[in-house]
């Protein structure tokens, strides 16, 4: 998911996010799981959806550069 990150940077409105607060879990085994945080917690951006087709449009677009 590493190129959605740099297309959100890039087209921010191809995504649908929710600005909520969320933490990782970084002990026993459910380490590395993202769940909700506390009021207090730092909020954070969470796609909820994708324009597939205009991101797909731009990666293919790129990959000609390549």
């Amino acid at each position: 998911h590493d190129p959605s990150a740099v297309i959100y940077a890039l087209h921010s409105s191809y995504f649908t996010t929710l600005s909520t607060p969320i933490t990782v879990v970084t002990e026993g085994r459910e380490r590395g799981r993202t769940i909700k945080g506390s009021k207090d917690t730092t909020r954070s951006s969470v796609a909820l959806d994708v324009k597939r087709d205009k991101v797909e449009a731009f990666l293919s677009n790129i990959k000609n550069y390549f």
